[in-house]
């Protein structure tokens, strides 16, 4: 997987070294990734990385490093469930991602830990110009943390869970959202895709969603059966764009 992400990452984003950031959401210890951008200046603003349901590895890594070298930001990469909680199989992934899927509540507060640890100790020119992006049970975390208020300049989703059990109330969501998603996702059902675009509109919400012909889940991760590069370049091409036009970057 690494290897093929590196042809789409250059040599000198991987350079980029790699921090563990400790932080704890009430007992709960956390440690993300935090990647800093190459320039001493002060950065604009920083940007989290929720990471798919097999937690923090070398994808998240990977692409917290593109982020810092192509938007230059800091880029932290969370921790979702914990140092004492890593998934080492499958079944261990399914078992961690359904107890937050079952409890939206500690979801979007795991979130909030991370957002409010990297808004005080990350330093930025703004401490309050901060996007969330997220792949599959990650991009279900930023949406989440949307719905729930979230004072963030942009939620990004690439092909994220929709659902929700909470859904958002007219007047809630105060990011504004833009989605990326293949139209027959074995994993989003259409229905789910159509209950998501009701939910925003009847929030209010600014939302944006780029959808593609494919039938796919994981399209932007390359040791996917169904990665898709086109897919994947586009959303990235898009994302940097939306990124950096909320966030205030050349």
């Amino acid at each position: 997987m690494v290897l093929a992400l590196a042809a789409l990452i250059s040599v000198e984003a991987q350079a980029l070294p790699v921090t563990p950031f400790a932080y704890t959401d009430g007992d709960v210890k956390l440690e993300g990734r935090l990647v800093m951008p190459r320039s001493r200046a002060v950065p604009a603003g920083l940007v989290l990385i929720l990471p798919d349901w097999d937690g923090v590895n070398d994808y998240e890594i990977a692409r917290a490093r593109q982020v810092a070298e192509e938007w230059k930001v800091p880029a932290l990469a969370v921790d979702i469930y914990g140092v004492d909680d890593v998934p080492k199989s499958t079944a261990d992934n399914a078992r961690l991602a359904g107890m937050f899927y079952a409890d939206r509540p500690m979801f979007r507060k795991r979130v909030q830990a991370a957002y409010d640890a990297a808004a005080e100790r990350i330093r930025t020119r703004d401490k309050t110009n901060v996007a969330v992006m997220g792949y599959c049970f990650g991009g279900a975390a930023a949406l989440e943390f949307a719905r729930a208020g979230a004072p963030v300049r942009l939620a990004i989703s690439f092909h994220g869970g929709l659902a929700t059990t909470l859904p958002a109330k007219p007047g809630e969501v105060k990011a504004p959202i833009l989605i990326f998603h293949a139209l027959r996702d074995p994993v989003v059902p259409r229905a789910q895709f159509n209950g998501f675009l009701d939910e925003m509109e009847a929030a209010g919400a600014d939302f944006r969603v780029v959808a593609y012909n494919l039938r796919a889940h994981a399209f932007t991760k390359p040791d996917a059966n169904d990665y898709d590069r086109a897919a994947d370049t586009d959303s990235w091409r898009q994302s940097t764009y939306a990124a950096k036009a909320a966030l205030g970057l050349p």
